[in-house]
């Protein structure tokens, strides 16, 4: 019976799910509509001119480029006005240098990334009986929620040879066009898809794309949560669909869910073209040979250094860095970068160096003594790299070099010297060392033993640690008569007469780049035209003087003239009687001031000395302050002499 009911209960659940299988197969269908999935949102902003090509050209290059982005579906382009609209509301004046701007500039237009640039050459030649353009442009894509490039391209253009009847704006624009289409081919091939953090087991983070999406052993990568910048990473290792990535700089903490995308270096091009009409690069520097070994390790044990004594996670020795323009010395006009050292770099034993650069290029602009927290960046190139001082860290700055044989190699490469007139922003990083005892394990020393006899021989060895779960880290041993050995990556031995081991004596680092917190903009000092030194001023008079806008047409300048009963102008002794705010007077030519009443200055004095000074609108906190409390860079000073009264 018991059976009967369970056949008959299986044929009613059969017969059940054939009646709602035929019930959801003949029921009326919701069509759907495909869904098209806009590009990510970016930006363009006018490029900027360099080795003396004008701006108006950059603006050129970002029309060209901005017209065949919006031909590509992986972009949704805003428009170059509205980018002028944003900076024109933030206060910013283009064309935009500053990381800082730029990142302003694209939360406030709600794009993911900007576009900006450089153009190193634009120009027409004879060839032949005819005539072309040529134009060499570095187009850079900066991510708004790193600041970091994470796409570009150098790349030249050059138009058709034409008859010399064509106007030479026709011929730039088809350069300028030609130069777009191959950039943006470059950037497009570089344009790998955005993979996503499925995990975070121990050190390392789980990608969920791979060697088929592009992502490569050793490749650098930024992890971002939105609009904001969780951590720096290389990719530790690869499979088809997936990847391991090794986190070198935690800011706020990765978790799934979190995206990763590929950093790119894009060279400096020349303002040479080649002869096939492609561009001529420079050669950026990279890190020695033995970073691949113990990379992970050094960073590994700074930041475990760092991390207990309580500094956090970022990885940066320099704080509080502030940039002021200032006059180093005569005609010498330049700024001051100053920066309060951590205190794991105040030793004299930990501080190497300190490296700054200018706009986060490529060059350092200045190079200092580690005990040192200023540095000049000006026209004489005062602490600019020589091979009569320190040099370069042989490292490319960027990816942190590692040193642990001897005093890091040095390089000199002469910076582009500073542009008078035009507003900057600067980093600063630290070159410093760690003993190998510092580091896990037993420290740097590998074994070695010396040779026989009188003769030397070369041997090898390896020498490695391995108290650390960290990996190893490995050394060079180079034996001398004394036997004194010293820890390489490679693991070499020259023996020599005699035995015996030492480790080697530090291991060199470069740390973070941090940012200066405003801008400086250098100036030369004015030239007083009128009143004339010991002049007897009876009635109002207006001040003269000469204009010292330099290299950037558009920049607002403000100037002050200042009155003193003392030649010194001391705070408490000293008062502004005129501002004057400047938008367009070419440099050298005369600014007058509003008639001045110099008799409501000091009525008591017989004398009175005047001197007008001059700062950028906008430098944050502005030029170096002075005796009398006031951030300008000043003019020389004219003593004025007041009517005698019977």
């Amino acid at each position: 019976m018991t059976q009967r009911k369970d056949l008959k209960m299986r044929w009613l659940a059969l017969w059940g799910l054939l009646i709602a299988f035929v019930a959801v197969a003949m029921a009326p269908r919701t069509a759907y509509a495909q869904v098209v999935t806009a590009g990510e949102p970016v930006g363009v902003v006018d490029f900027v001119g360099k080795n003396g090509v004008e701006n108006a050209f950059g603006v050129q290059a970002a029309q060209a480029i901005l017209d065949v982005m919006e031909d590509n579906p992986r972009f949704q382009m805003e428009t170059l006005e509205r980018a002028y609209r944003e900076m024109e509301d933030l206060g910013l004046v283009g064309p935009l240098e500053s990381t800082r701007d730029l990142i302003r500039l694209g939360q406030a237009m709600e794009v993911g990334k900007i576009v900006h640039g450089e153009v190193y050459a634009a120009r027409v030649t004879e060839v032949g009986n005819g005539k072309r353009a040529e134009v060499s442009v570095r187009v850079l894509m900066t991510s708004v929620a790193s600041g970091r490039v994470v796409n570009g391209a150098a790349v030249a253009g050059t138009s058709a040879v034409r008859d010399n009847s064509v106007d030479d704006g026709e011929l730039l624009e088809d350069a300028f066009a030609a130069m777009a289409f191959d950039a943006m081919s470059q950037i497009s091939s570089r344009t790998l898809p955005t993979a996503a953090v499925l995990n975070v087991l121990g050190g390392e983070v789980l990608l969920n794309r791979g060697e088929t999406s592009g992502l490569k052993q050793g490749m650098a990568l930024i992890i971002t949560r939105g609009d904001q910048l969780v951590a720096d990473a290389t990719v530790s290792s690869t499979d088809a669909d997936s990847a391991y990535v090794r986190v070198t700089r935690s800011y706020v903490g990765v978790r799934p869910g979190d995206k990763a995308e590929p950093l790119f270096t894009v060279p400096i091009p020349q303002s040479t073209i080649n002869p096939d009409g492609s561009v001529k690069t420079r050669n950026t520097r990279s890190g020695g040979n033995n970073n691949a070994v113990i990379g992970v390790v050094v960073l590994l044990v700074v930041a475990g250094l760092l991390f207990g004594q309580g500094r956090g996670s970022n990885n940066v020795a320099a704080n509080n860095v502030t940039v002021e323009a200032l006059t180093v010395s005569a005609n010498n006009p330049g700024v001051k970068i100053s920066w309060k050292r951590d205190a794991f770099f105040r030793g004299t034993q930990s501080g190497f160096a300190w490296q700054v650069y200018r706009n986060n290029n490529v060059t350092p602009v200045a190079v200092v003594d580690g005990s040192q927290s200023f540095a000049f960046d000006d026209l004489l190139g005062t602490h600019a790299p020589n091979d009569n001082g320190i040099g370069m860290f042989g490292g490319d700055g960027l990816s942190g070099g590692i040193n642990c044989n001897d005093v890091p190699s040095v390089g000199v490469v002469a910076p582009t010297p500073i542009a008078v007139g035009e507003r900057f922003t600067y980093f600063v990083e630290s070159i410093y060392r760690v003993s190998p005892n510092d580091l896990p394990g037993d420290g740097g020393g590998g074994g070695g033993g010396g040779a026989t006899g009188g003769g030397l021989t070369t041997g090898s060895t390896t020498g490695s640690t391995t108290g650390s779960t960290t990996g190893s880290t490995t050394g060079t041993t180079t034996g001398s008569t004394t036997g004194n050995t010293t820890g390489n990556t490679t693991g070499n031995t020259t023996g020599g007469t005699g035995g015996g081991t030492s480790g080697a004596e530090w291991c060199y680092f470069i740390s973070g780049r941090q940012p200066s917190s405003g801008s400086a903009t250098p100036l030369n000092s004015t030239e007083l035209v009128q009143p004339i030194d010991g002049e007897t001023v009876a009635i109002p008079r207006s001040v003269l003087f000469r204009s010292v806008r330099g290299a950037n047409p558009t920049i607002q300048i403000e100037y002050v003239v200042q009155v003193s009963d003392v030649s010194t102008f001391p705070s408490g002794r000293t008062q502004i009687v005129s501002r004057v705010v400047d938008r367009e007077t070419a440099t050298g030519a005369t600014i007058t001031t509003p008639a001045i009443d110099f008799s409501q200055a000091f009525p008591g004095s017989a004398q009175i000395f005047y001197r007008v000074g001059v700062r950028a609108v906008g430098d944050e906190p502005g030029p170096v302050m002075d005796a009398s409390g006031e951030r300008y860079i000043f003019s020389g000073v004219r003593l004025l002499n007041r009517p005698v009264i019977p």
